[in-house]
């Protein structure tokens, strides 16, 4: 599937474009020349190349948007399966799995009627990467979640 996504890219860009689309998309930044990478450091934007929180939240936007004429349990459960793709798309890095189960995790709660707390779908998501992704390259995420809790207490 990232094969023939990264095909279509090619098809329909010039080259410098391909690259950036690549960065953003798929996570290979290794087509990004240094003058675009400087570009994105002096412009205070150079977070946007990193697949990360930020990239799942506009794959959460794009599907409520164009699925917003379906019912909230369809829509849902097609940015859930949209969520799923990306993460195994981009390679399933750490920040990605965690941007993605929280992601998941609050649709869930918005679909049960019941208050979002950041601070409980923080919670839930480090439990289900220790649950699923206890591997060592995973803890780090599981660490990167106790530091943030605690800062934001």
């Amino acid at each position: 599937m990232k094969k023939s996504i990264d095909n279509i890219i090619v098809r329909l860009h010039d080259e410098e474009t391909v690259n950036l689309l690549r960065g953003l998309i798929l996570a290979d930044r290794s087509g990004i020349d240094l003058e675009t990478k400087n570009a994105f450091v002096n412009s205070g934007v150079v977070h946007i190349l990193a697949v990360s929180g930020l990239n799942v939240g506009y794959v959460i936007l794009i599907f409520v948007i164009v699925f917003g004429r379906f019912s909230i349990y369809i829509r849902s459960g097609l940015t859930i399966t949209g969520l799923l793709i990306f993460m195994f798309i981009t390679g399933a890095t750490p920040p990605v799995v965690r941007a993605t189960i929280m992601g998941i995790i609050i649709i869930l709660t918005f679909l049960s009627n019941r208050s979002t707390n950041i601070f409980n779908s923080l919670a839930i998501s480090a439990f289900v990467i220790l649950l699923f992704f206890h591997n060592k390259f995973m803890i780090r995420v599981f660490n990167y979640h106790l530091v943030q809790f605690y800062l934001l207490q």
